[in-house]
Order: C-alpha cells, then sequence, then structure tokens
C-alpha cells in the first residue's frame, strides 16, 4: 500500500515537473517573440521613416514645378512659398532643385522648399547674398545626404573622370536661365573666412579667392575664369570632420549649356517606371500596413507555439 502511494506521488511529481516545464519553456517561448515583435515593430518604422525622408528630399518632388517657358509651374511653388527665387541643376546629376533664401542662414537646414518642416531641409542661398547672383561670391547650402538627394552626389566630384565629365548647369532666376561652368572641387572648413565671404569686392582681393581656389582644388579646370566673373559656390558637409566642408565652385554665365545627359536621363526614368513600380508602390505604403504584416506574423508564432504546447502534453 505505502508502495503504491509513493509510486502516485512520484507519478504526480513527474506530471507536475513536465507541466512546469513546459509553462516555463512557453513563457521562454513567448517573451523571445514578444522582443522580436518590439525589434521587428522598431526596424519596420525605422525604415518607413527613413524611406520617408528620402523620398520628401528627392528631386522628383519638384520636378512639376521646374520653371517651363510654357508653364506657370515655378510661379505656383512661388505662391506655396514666396521664398522661393530660383532653381539649380547639375547636369547628368540629381541635383535639380528650387533655390531658397531666408533673412538666416537656419531656417531653410529643416524646412523645405515647399515651407514645410523636414529634415532634409532645401537647397537655399546665404542670407547674405543678393538674389540675383549680383555678387562676385555667391554660397548656396544644401545637407550632404545618401541615394544622391539634395546635395548628396557634390562628393563624387572628387573623382577625376567624374570632374571632367560633368562641366555643366543651369541656374534659373530673375525669370532666365544662366549656364553654370564648373572649374573646381575642393574642401574646407566650416569657419573659413576666405572661401565663405560673400562681400568680396576689391578686384585684388577677387584674384586673390580664385587663386586660392586654385591652389586648394582636388579637381581643378582652367576655363578662364576671371575676377570680373561671378562665381557660385555649391557647399554641403562631410561625414570625415564635424567642421569639413565640400564644395563645388562654378561660374555663372549667360550662355546657356546643352544638357548633354538629357536623353540618358529620360531613358533611365523610363526604365525606372518600368522595372521598379513595385518597389516604389511598397516604399508608398503606410506605416499601419506593416504594423498589420508584424501582426499577422505575431498571430503566425502563437499558433506555433499553441501546437507545440499540445504536442508536448
Amino acid at each position: 500500500m505505502k508502495k503504491r502511494k509513493c509510486q502516485n506521488f512520484f507519478e504526480r511529481m513527474k506530471v507536475l515537473g513536465k507541466r512546469a516545464v513546459l509553462a516555463a519553456d512557453a513563457a521562454v517561448n513567448t517573451a523571445a517573440m514578444a522582443v522580436c515583435l518590439i525589434f521587428a515593430a522598431y526596424a519596420a518604422y525605422v525604415f518607413w521613416d527613413t524611406r520617408t525622408l528620402y523620398q520628401k528630399a528627392d528631386s522628383v518632388v519638384y520636378e512639376s514645378y521646374k520653371p517651363q517657358a510654357d508653364a506657370d509651374s515655378f510661379s505656383e511653388l512661388k505662391a506655396v512659398n514666396p521664398e522661393v527665387f530660383g532653381w539649380l541643376t547639375v547636369y547628368g546629376t540629381e541635383i535639380d532643385y528650387p533655390l531658397t533664401q531666408a533673412d538666416n542662414n537656419s531656417k531653410y537646414v529643416n524646412t523645405d522648399a515647399k515651407g514645410a518642416y523636414s529634415l532634409s531641409g532645401s537647397l537655399f542661398l546665404d542670407c547674405n547674398n543678393a538674389s540675383d547672383f549680383s555678387d562676385f561670391n555667391s554660397i548656396i547650402y544644401g545637407h550632404h545626404m545618401q541615394e544622391d538627394t539634395m546635395f548628396g552626389e557634390l562628393d563624387k566630384f572628387a573623382e577625376e573622370d567624374f570632374f571632367e565629365e560633368h562641366q555643366y548647369g543651369s541656374l534659373y532666376f530673375d525669370g532666365a536661365d544662366h549656364g553654370i561652368e564648373i572649374f573646381a572641387f575642393f574642401y574646407a572648413d566650416a569657419y573659413d573666412s576666405v572661401v565663405y565671404n560673400t562681400g568680396i569686392t576689391k578686384k585684388s582681393d577677387r584674384q586673390s579667392f580664385l587663386d586660392r581656389l586654385k591652389e586648394q582644388a582636388e579637381q581643378y579646370r582652367e576655363t578662364g575664369v576671371t575676377s570680373q566673373d561671378h562665381i557660385v559656390l555649391l557647399s554641403t558637409c562631410t561625414s570625415d570632420d564635424t567642421n569639413g566642408r565640400i564644395l563645388l565652385a562654378a561660374r555663372i554665365s549667360s550662355e546657356n549649356f546643352e544638357d548633354p545627359f538629357q536623353s540618358e536621363k529620360q531613358e533611365q526614368k523610363n526604365k525606372t517606371a518600368d522595372s521598379g513600380y513595385e518597389i516604389a508602390a511598397l516604399y508608398k505604403l503606410p506605416v499601419w500596413c506593416y504594423f498589420f504584416f508584424l501582426l499577422l506574423i505575431s498571430l503566425g508564432l502563437m499558433i506555433m507555439l499553441k501546437r507545440k504546447r499540445r504536442n508536448g502534453s
């Protein structure tokens, strides 16, 4: 009798132990699943937020507003934001954006060309420059971003082949297009009082400025630029140095240069439209869709865990 009771006791303990192990296993699995879901949800949000940032910074966003002789597209953008005054295009790159100017150099660091808050900001002319580019040295600033948005391609000009292949661009202001002829790529400190001087007036100072650019240039092209010309600097930051800046120098010309990449750009647009539609559609999904997918995954994992516990019992 005592022996049977002892056996029953041990059998009950064995069952209880098995149930405890299963319960502990289920708890661990549930906790692991919860952690995975939290990380997955965070990753989905980061992905969505990053995509949204770069989509808003893409030059395609403003393409419909680009100045056209037979359209009021640019006027429509100016009606949205009166501080839009021009347009910059660097041929063969994705730099094709409206230009803004405020009474300070902080506003458009995190404000887009439509006047809305945006971490990608906008391309903007130094607040001390004249908007008709009549100064000797005019400076346009923009963020250095990935995916070739804003001024993210300026560092490509460090390569000799890229520099030699991309010589021209267009600058629209005062209701007319003007050509820009790129002649120097160089690095500078953000607090360089010579490079970032918008008030150069003396002829000797202008020549000293040009000599400094040539001396400092990583890439340079002889274009016959003189102290009588008007210069525009495209300036962006670099990830290598907190105060480091990447700059591209160009001469403003009354001559309009032909875009040698026009047909290539159109072909690329057509190719992207044909092959990238599904991916673009995925990027444009609202954030709740990603969380809905995560919910489905979590439900699937929960069902698997329940089946596992049943099989184990």
